[in-house]
């Protein structure tokens, strides 16, 4: 299955697929690139979409596809765009608790291969989000920090 019948067959985001990175918003389009473009199935601003269902929850930014290598199905990243200051990362914890609760809920249907959860730094980042507590989101959480920017292979 690929991202785009995915984003189509979930009930909360049918029509809120956008071919490439189109979904993103103008600010943070700086941030987020792919090395080979064709390669991407669409890309869907999950914030905006679920913006009125869920006005007061910390949603999750973005889910972008990456055509499937050598898989049936589409690799699937979720980004959020968010400050990466150490007083940030609760937020962000909560933002991805909500992501896993509604994706397990709305039974978004692309599951294989494993989605990645990505951390972009929007702006300022703190020195004391160095490697230690970056391995520890990422053992712990499954989240991965990319830095100021986050391309996609």
């Amino acid at each position: 299955m690929n991202f785009q019948q995915a984003v189509g067959q979930t009930a909360e985001v049918q029509g809120s697929w956008q071919p490439g990175l189109q979904a993103l918003k103008g600010a943070d389009r700086v941030h987020i690139t792919a090395r080979a473009p064709r390669l991407l199935s669409g890309s869907v601003d999950l914030d905006a979409s679920l913006a009125r269902r869920y006005p007061n929850a910390n949603r999750w930014d973005y889910g972008i596809g990456r055509k499937g290598r050598e898989q049936a199905n589409d690799q699937v990243y979720w980004v959020e765009v968010h400050p990466a200051t150490e007083q940030e990362v609760p937020t962000v914890l909560r933002k991805l608790g909500w992501l896993r609760s509604w994706l397990s809920s709305s039974q978004f249907l692309l599951k294989e291969p494993q989605p990645e959860f990505i951390r972009v730094s929007s702006g300022r980042t703190s020195s004391s989000l160095a490697a230690p507590i970056r391995k520890r989101l990422a053992e712990r959480h499954g989240l991965f920090h990319a830095g100021h920017q986050f391309t996609i292979d």
